[in-house]
């Protein structure tokens, strides 16, 4: 049950009526330098670096919690798995897609969140799979060690 509560909480944030955000400044696929390079535009300043440390590697993320929190009540988490191209270890390339919309504060004033953004490093994938090959829509027996990291 808890897994349809999540999807729920994903699948309303897509859905609601209203939410907007503007593009921000970090660089996309096209246009790729190091990410020690980039500066974290100021509207995402809102999200807090972390790095959670797990048993096979290190996994760094964005956080964002609700403006205000009440007491007794269960706000949703998001969990935002970005692409190939936002991959690194500079802890900011995977606010590049999603991270303003969250950030927004109109939208965080009407859908209070907790949202996380890790970051696969660079060289991994979040499904160890050949993307390539036919069989590449096949769930592999154990999670990656990023998404090891993430569950």
């Amino acid at each position: 049950m808890k897994k349809y509560r999540l999807l729920a909480a994903l699948l309303l944030l897509h859905c609601a009526d209203g939410l907007h955000a503007e593009p921000v400044g970090i660089p996309g696929p096209a246009v790729r330098p190091p990410e020690s390079a980039i500066t974290l535009p100021k509207e995402l300043g809102v999200f807090e670096a972390k790095t959670f440390t797990g048993t096979r590697c290190s996994l760094p993320y964005r956080i964002l919690s609700p403006v205000e929190m009440k007491p007794g009540t269960l706000y949703p988490l998001v969990i935002f798995l970005h692409g190939a191209e936002q991959r690194g270890d500079g802890n900011i390339r995977q606010l590049s897609n999603g991270g303003a919309l969250f950030a927004d504060p109109k939208n965080r004033a009407a859908f209070p969140t907790f949202a996380v953004f890790p970051q696969c490093p660079e060289g991994k994938r979040w499904v160890e799979v050949n993307w390539g090959a036919p069989t590449s829509h096949q769930q592999p027996a154990e999670p990656s060690d990023p998404m090891s990291n993430v569950l």
